[in-house]
């Protein structure tokens, strides 16, 4: 089962607190989602990904190493291809 737009906004508004920050994960989503319609591909996943694709970085800002591993402990409840 895909993760739904509103879970996943819900996720990453609890998870990345600065307005400048969720101001660039939107603008990475629908940057992302016009790529994917622009190549044929799922709209939907690669909005999800640009979504998510920081939600990490309040943990791992100066750590930049783990950035990306915590983000997939935290995804793997929600069972995602």
């Amino acid at each position: 089962m895909m993760m739904e737009r509103a879970d996943a906004v819900r996720l990453m508004e609890s998870k990345i607190a600065g307005k400048n920050l969720r101001k660039h994960i939107y603008s990475v989503e629908a940057g992302m989602v016009r790529l994917a319609r622009h190549f044929g591909e799922d709209d939907n996943l690669w909005g999800l990904t640009g979504l998510l694709h920081d939600l990490d970085y309040d943990v791992t800002a100066e750590n930049a190493p783990q950035h990306t591993f915590i983000t997939e402990d935290w995804l793997k409840p929600y069972n995602l291809p």
